[in-house]
């Protein structure tokens, strides 16, 4: 069973909801009603983990400025962000982003910078690696086995990172990247009703976020936790953290209910504004350029130089 969200597909409500609720509603209405009702469910996930992931990547990925700021505040996040309120962490996210929009801006993306130099440039020893090989093998060396498991399902999908081999593919914003395109993939399977592509696209993804983002995010978080300033990077990856565990679980609940019985996908011809709304949302939040973002990109492979020749990792070298 898809748990119906509290955000923007609230509005889906009026759109199941009987006309007449004192009127005897038929056996086989009803059912519809209620077929409809869990499809819109699904497909306002759908669209909110779109939404999510690539705010994750630009959030995690380049230097904070105002708009960034202006976008994690907006009343377009806080009600996707509703969609995960049964989690206590995503309620605390959502709380906090409401509080870090009534504070000066100028205040906030200037305290912001500087928390991200600390915690993913450096010059200084970062607080934690924004990495997921150290928190598997326990080693702090870059570009290990699981670096290459990382690579090559961004090469499965023709991509890979823009600054290839000069930086570990299992960065958590190219993580957040990677699930922002194959969640839009999802999206568009759903919507052009290929439910054997849909399916698909779920068990692939289900598979990732388990393997390769349950695994460390939450101990990535702790030691972000232990930082010196908390300005928004350890808000933001203790609800990363807990983002993709909701959506593991989403895809296996998807699945369940795919599977069930034959479904009705597709766009619905009087889908809500409020899907609509996100969707546009979304775009321009891809269309947000960062400095630094470049480093934290993926590319069609066929564009990034030296692909081709590298069949095996660089030389593992210690990460402050």
């Amino acid at each position: 069973m898809i748990g119906k969200g509290q955000g923007f597909s609230a509005d889906a409500e009026a759109l199941t909801a009987p006309a007449g609720s004192e009127a005897p509603v038929q056996e086989a209405a009803s059912e519809a009603q209620d077929a409809r009702a869990d499809a819109l469910a699904v497909h306002a996930l759908l669209i909110a983990r779109t939404y999510m992931y690539t705010l994750f990547h630009k959030a995690l990925g380049g230097e904070p400025t105002s708009e960034l700021i202006a976008h994690l505040t907006s009343d377009v996040t806080l009600n996707v962000t509703d969609e995960y309120a049964q989690d206590e962490t995503m309620r605390g996210l959502q709380a906090f982003l409401c509080t870090l929009g009534e504070t000066d801006r100028n205040q906030t993306v200037d305290a912001a910078r500087d928390e991200y130099t600390r915690t993913f440039v450096g010059p200084a020893m970062l607080p934690a690696l924004p990495l997921e090989s150290p928190y598997v093998t326990h080693d702090a060396a870059v570009f290990q086995e699981n670096t290459l498991a990382v690579r090559e399902q961004y090469r499965a999908h023709g991509l890979l990172p823009k600054r290839y081999l000069k930086l570990p593919d299992d960065h958590v914003a190219l993580m957040c990247d990677f699930m922002a395109r194959l969640a839009d993939d999802a999206l568009a399977s759903f919507e052009a009703a290929d439910a054997d592509a849909f399916a698909r696209q779920l068990v692939e993804q289900q598979a990732f976020v388990a393997g390769h983002m349950t695994t460390w995010l939450f101990e990535y978080a702790r030691g972000l936790r232990r930082s010196k300033t908390a300005v928004l990077y350890p808000q933001l990856v203790e609800a990363l953290a807990a983002f993709v565990k909701l959506d593991a679980d989403f895809a296996v609940n998807a699945l369940e209910w795919l599977g069930d019985e034959v479904r009705q996908l597709g766009a619905d011809a009087d889908e809500p504004e409020a899907f609509n709304r996100v969707k546009r949302a979304c775009e321009r939040l891809r269309a947000l350029r960062l400095f630094g973002l470049e480093d934290n990109e993926l590319a069609p492979a066929d564009q990034v130089p030296g692909n081709s020749f590298v069949t095996h990792a660089p030389a593992a070298t210690a990460c402050a």
